[in-house]
């Protein structure tokens, strides 16, 4: 399959301002589909990361790499715990990469981490060009 490539911005219609600071690319594999997400998950950007999340190709395991997140607060938090019960729900799996401290210490804080599979290492990715890896940019 060809790569496909896509641009996704907050409307008028969900009341809230894309955000500058907020971005996340998508790629998906024949039973993975990776998200990274980047820069800051908060009120005025979490519908961004609930499309994305929404938007994902349903594969067996989805890869939430957080480590280039610089910022989450409850309404971030909150989106990722109902993927996470969604993709239970459907028989998948969400896999969170760790972010950096301080993006870590609100899944702590708020006790996410008890209903998140957290990992420190992402699984590999398939080189990019390969057949069937699907390349899409969400948000930025």
């Amino acid at each position: 399959m060809a790569p496909v490539s896509a641009v996704v911005a907050g409307s008028a219609s969900d009341g809230h301002r894309p955000s500058s600071r907020f971005a996340c690319s998508l790629e998906s594999g024949v039973d993975t589909t990776w998200i990274d997400v980047a820069g800051e998950v908060d009120i005025a950007s979490f519908r961004q990361l609930e499309r994305a999340l929404g938007s994902a190709p349903a594969r067996a395991v989805t890869v939430l790499d957080l480590r280039a997140l610089t910022f989450i607060d409850s309404a971030g938090v909150h989106v990722i715990v109902n993927a996470a019960d969604r993709a239970r729900k459907e028989g998948r799996e969400l896999m969170v990469v760790r972010g950096p401290p301080q993006v870590d210490r609100v899944f702590t804080l708020t006790g996410a981490c008890n209903s998140l599979q957290i990992t420190d290492h992402a699984p590999r990715k398939p080189a990019a060009g390969r057949a069937g890896l699907e390349q899409i940019q969400l948000c930025r």
